[in-house]
C-alpha cells in the first residue's frame, strides 16, 4: 500500500498558499501551511514547497535544510538557489509541480 506525500507549504500569502496547495496534486497530502519564512512545523513530512516570492526564502533555504534534512525542498518562482532539491517557475505550475515533487524527493537520496 502506498501512502500519500506529506508535504508542508511556505507560502508569502494565504493566495499563495492556497494556488500552490491546488498545484501539488492529489498524492500531495499539506499537513500545514507556513506564512513566511520564520520556521517550520513539528511533525513529519517529506517534502517542503517553498514560495520564492515569500520574505526571506532564499535565506531560509539553508536553516530549513538543518530542521529538517530528511525532507527535499521544491522552489516555486525564479531564480532558485543551488541547494534546493528541484525547482519550478511560476508559469505553468500547475503541470510541472507534481513531478517536481516527485523529483525532489528522487535527488534527496533516500
Amino acid at each position: 500500500m502506498c501512502r500519500a506525500v506529506y508535504a508542508v507549504i511556505v507560502a508569502a500569502d494565504v493566495e499563495s498558499a492556497a494556488r500552490l496547495r491546488r498545484a501539488a496534486g492529489l498524492e500531495v497530502q499539506v499537513m500545514d501551511v507556513v506564512e513566511g519564512t520564520g520556521g517550520l512545523p513539528a511533525g513529519p513530512f517529506d517534502v517542503i514547497i517553498l514560495d520564492g516570492a515569500a520574505a526571506g526564502a532564499r535565506e531560509a533555504v539553508p536553516a530549513f535544510r538543518a530542521a529538517a534534512p530528511d525532507a527535499a525542498i521544491v522552489w516555486v518562482g525564479a531564480d532558485p538557489p543551488d541547494d534546493v532539491h528541484q525547482a519550478v517557475p511560476d508559469d505553468g505550475l500547475n503541470d510541472a509541480l507534481p513531478g517536481a515533487i516527485v523529483k525532489a524527493l528522487l535527488a534527496r537520496g533516500r
